[in-house]
């Protein structure tokens, strides 16, 4: 290009070296842009392309693999056909593990309450299985929760041992929730299903629930 340039100079012909000059420029910016051209179109095609592994099983199926920085999914797609891009997150069963969780508690002789809203964890309570069962009655008539019931056997438990003739040093409160001469006669206060019914009464009234009432027995040993 030179040569011909300076043979074009030599001949003092300066348009057509500014045109020669013009044509060749035009050239070579051309070709800097299909260069350019092509490395985007590369780049497009590295970045788009999926990483994912196939490989095949005996049986003649196809497994994909998608490979993320934080877990690996596997997804199964029969007649040897894939799907791209589609995945399946494996999550786990959050249920079942809850369920184990609380059949292993069992076993080691602690409950735990599975209310979304206030877990808390209450000793199991071993006694009278006629008494517990009364308890338990009662409080599902009463429309108390699971754990509210165990909150009740806990406080009966300490109360009085689940006994519904237990009386008090002074002789004033009686029955499984050793309940006062207020609240009742004598003859109605030992009776396990009128005591159990006028303590969760009285839970709710004094303390807004039985939970609250619940607290306040661990926190000051008396309710």
């Amino acid at each position: 290009m030179r040569k011909f340039l300076k043979r074009s100079s030599s001949f003092r012909c300066p348009h057509l070296y500014k045109e020669v000059y013009i044509i060749e420029k035009r050239k070579t910016l051309a070709l800097f842009g299909l260069l350019i051209y092509c490395l985007v179109i590369v780049s497009i095609i590295t970045v788009t392309k999926t990483d994912s592994i196939y490989f095949s099983k005996q049986n003649s199926d196809d497994v994909k693999i998608s490979l993320k920085p934080s877990y690996i999914t596997v997804k199964k797609v029969s007649n040897s056909s894939v799907i791209e891009n589609s995945e399946e997150e494996i999550l786990p069963n959050i249920t079942v593990e809850q369920e184990e969780k609380v059949a292993s508690e069992r076993t080691a002789g602690i409950l735990v309450s599975r209310n979304k809203s206030n877990d808390r964890i209450i000793p199991k309570v071993t006694g009278s299985d006629t008494v517990i069962s009364i308890i338990r009655e009662v409080a599902v008539s009463a429309g108390c929760t699971e754990q509210e019931t165990e909150m009740l056997l806990f406080i009966a438990s300490k109360e009085s041992s689940l006994r519904p003739d237990a009386v008090n040093l002074g002789g004033q409160c009686i029955g499984l929730f050793q309940l006062d001469s207020n609240k009742g006669s004598r003859a109605q206060r030992i009776d396990p299903y009128w005591n159990t019914t006028k303590a969760i009464s009285y839970m709710r009234e004094r303390y807004g629930s039985i939970s609250d009432a619940y607290s306040f027995r661990l926190a000051n040993n008396w309710y």
